[in-house]
């Protein structure tokens, strides 16, 4: 087996390739994660150190429709599959902190996320602020940054 790729601007180079005999599973880490993106996997077939082949060196035989396996039943032709990395948004960081003691009532709530979010999610019915389990009124705004601020306290908010 032959594998190299070219480092293209914008291309993300994998931070480990492993290849398990037992289960004939080609493996590609990547550190730090790929981003967001589409992208498109390319096993180059050939002979030798040309590409993908066997230790009896038949090159891959990779022509792929969509469905697997792949192959026409012919060596040679590279395998191309297409995917999309769509991480779902996490929240980053919250002020005041979890837990927070002597927080001044005059301070906003601030959720911060991975990604923006959708403006038309963001409504005080997807966010509740409770005081001892009975909802608070609570305006919400969404900054540009991705946080969000519901902008009316409880007094001693704990």
């Amino acid at each position: 087996m032959y594998l190299s790729w070219e480092r293209r601007p914008g291309s993300h180079a994998p931070s480990s390739v492993s290849f398990n005999t037992g289960n004939q599973t080609l493996t590609l880490s990547f550190t730090p994660p790929l981003p967001q993106d589409s992208y498109t996997l390319t096993l180059i077939s050939g002979e030798a150190s040309a590409g993908f082949c066997d230790t009896s060196v038949n090159a891959l035989d990779g022509e792929f429709s969509g469905s697997l396996p792949s192959g026409n039943g012919v060596a040679g032709g590279n395998f191309v599959a297409s995917f999309i990395v769509n991480t779902p948004p996490f929240v980053t960081a919250v002020d005041p902190a979890n837990n927070a003691l002597d927080v001044p009532e005059s301070n906003n709530i601030s959720v911060t996320f991975s990604e923006p979010l959708n403006p038309a999610t963001v409504t005080t019915s997807t966010i509740r602020l409770l005081k001892n389990g009975v909802p608070v009124p609570a305006t919400v705004s969404l900054a540009t940054s991705g946080c969000v601020s519901p902008s009316t306290r409880p007094p001693r908010w704990i």
